[in-house]
């Protein structure tokens, strides 16, 4: 996957370790859905299509097993920094969930958001940053 390649790429160049990839982090699945185009979608189950049980993954479920994979890194690793490259779907999604309606914009390709655990929550110290990529050689 593209989030995999970006992982390799990013732990080749800070020459850190890469874990195994989590399931947790992938995109959201979408059914019977799953790779069509929107017109593909919308000649087949009209405009309204996501309404329809497709057996795409509900919000809750993302959120759910986002959410999971934060808490067991957080467990495994209290007390060290990790670099997590996923999917913007699923971060806007988990995103969504930990703070509501506080951050709304499109997460950005290649954007970088810290949070930091503080007791049982999940502070985030920059959200949504593209600064570095228009630096040169960044």
């Amino acid at each position: 996957s593209r989030a995999r390649e970006t992982g390799q790429i990013l732990a080749d160049k800070l020459h850190i370790p890469l874990l195994e990839p989590d399931e947790r982090l992938n995109e959201r699945s979408f059914g019977q859905a799953e790779g069509l185009t929107a017109d593909e979608r919308e000649s087949r189950w009209g405009k309204q299509w996501d309404v329809h049980d497709l057996g795409q993954e509900t919000i809750e479920q993302i959120e759910a097993r986002a959410l999971a994979f934060m808490e067991d890194m957080w467990t495994a690793y209290p007390d060290k920094n990790m670099l997590v490259v996923s999917h913007g779907g699923l971060l806007a999604q988990l995103y969504k969930s930990l703070y509501r309606d506080k951050y709304t914009e499109r997460i950005g390709n290649l954007s970088l958001t810290i949070l930091e655990k503080k007791d049982i929550d999940w502070v985030p110290l920059l959200y949504n940053c593209t600064r570095h990529l228009a630096e040169k050689n960044g």
